[in-house]
Formats: C-alpha cells, sequence, structure tokens
C-alpha cells in the first residue's frame, strides 16, 4: 500500500471501532453499496462490483459472518438494489432473520411507490407471482416503457399472455401487442378484437 493510503486507512480503521480488518471492510463495504443503492444515478455494474468484491472476500474466510454482520445487513435489506437482493439475501444466509411476509410488504411498497421494475424483479427473484395481481402490473410496466421487463413476467406467466393482449388492444398499444402475438406465435386470428 502507498504511504498516503496507509494514513488513511489507519485514520479511519482503528480498533476502538473494529475488532478486526475483516469487520472494517465488511461494515465499509456495505455502507458503500446502501450509498450507492439508494442513488438512481449509479450504474448497477458499480454495485455489483462492491457486491462480487464482498462476497469474494466472504467466501475465501476474509471476512467471518457473524450474527451481528447479518442483522446488520436485514436492516439494510430495503435500500439494496432489487437486482441483487435475493443473491444478498441467499449468500449471507438472512432466512432465519427476515420474517416470512417480508419480501411481500416490500414489493408492495415498491409498487406504491410507482417503482414496477423493482417490484417485478424481487416478485421473479423470491417467486411470489401468486401474492400480485400480474397482469395489472405488466400494465403498469407497459405504460412506463419497461416492456422487456413485463417480458420476463410473461415468461414466467404464459397464462397472462391472451389476456394482456386483449388489454393492449387499444389504439394506443395495439403495436405493442401485435408484437406479442408475433413473439409468441399466437393466432392472430384469436385476437379479433386487436
Amino acid at each position: 500500500m502507498e504511504s498516503e493510503v496507509k494514513g488513511v486507512h489507519k485514520l479511519i480503521y482503528t480498533k476502538d471501532l473494529y475488532d478486526n480488518e475483516g469487520d472494517y471492510l465488511y461494515y465499509f463495504l456495505m455502507n458503500l453499496m446502501e450509498s450507492c443503492c439508494v442513488r438512481n444515478e449509479v450504474p448497477l455494474v458499480v454495485i455489483r462490483i462492491m457486491w462480487n468484491h464482498l462476497k469474494s472476500l466472504i467466501d475465501e474466510e476474509k471476512i467471518k459472518v457473524a450474527l451481528a454482520h447479518k442483522q446488520f445487513a436485514t436492516e439494510r435489506l430495503d435500500k439494496i438494489r432489487a437486482e441483487i437482493v435475493h443473491e444478498f439475501h441467499r449468500h449471507l444466509q438472512l432466512e432465519a432473520l427476515i420474517p416470512s411476509d417480508y419480501f411481500e410488504k416490500l414489493i408492495q411498497v415498491h409498487i406504491e411507490n410507482f417503482r414496477f421494475a423493482e417490484a417485478t424483479t424481487l416478485i421473479i427473484k423470491f417467486d411470489l407471482q401468486k401474492k400480485f395481481d400480474l397482469l395489472d402490473l405488466i400494465i403498469n410496466l407497459v405504460n412506463i416503457n419497461k416492456q422487456s421487463v413485463a417480458k420476463l413476467l410473461l415468461d414466467k406467466e404464459p397464462t397472462l399472455r391472451d389476456k394482456l393482449i386483449r388489454r393492449l388492444s387499444t389504439p394506443e398499444h395495439a403495436k405493442l401487442a401485435a408484437e406479442y402475438v408475433k413473439d409468441y406465435k399466437l393466432n392472430p386470428e384469436d385476437f379479433p378484437e386487436l
């Protein structure tokens, strides 16, 4: 390490704050990742790099994850980007600390705050399709131009395809409905309204 970096490291890392370097790294990376996650302008790739680094430190046993670490992580779970929440939850083994309906409530908060893509990601990752009105969610995704995310739900729940195409058979969304008919190789004659 360069002497300047060592000086900063000594200034931040003290025995009074943390018992060991692993704890320092864990809390530093967790706080940094949380700060980046709450800022939408920070690209997901930056957050993923931090998360992958933290995972590798845990896998290499440079950081020993204790109960205090897990509790710290559960307190930040609602601030972590939806794209990595499932992996974060699984890798840190937070199952025992999280109530069974936690993710349903988190998804509902995302929906109420019009974060439909985030809600969809969590629904798919935690296999909670049966708990939500997916058709309305897909319509909301279409309305905010998140067709690729909507398609993820349609791929997971093919029974919604016909209903969605019928709901999209309006002057505003007819072109998209026709694309779905074509993409899913459906019979156009089954949709006279389109």
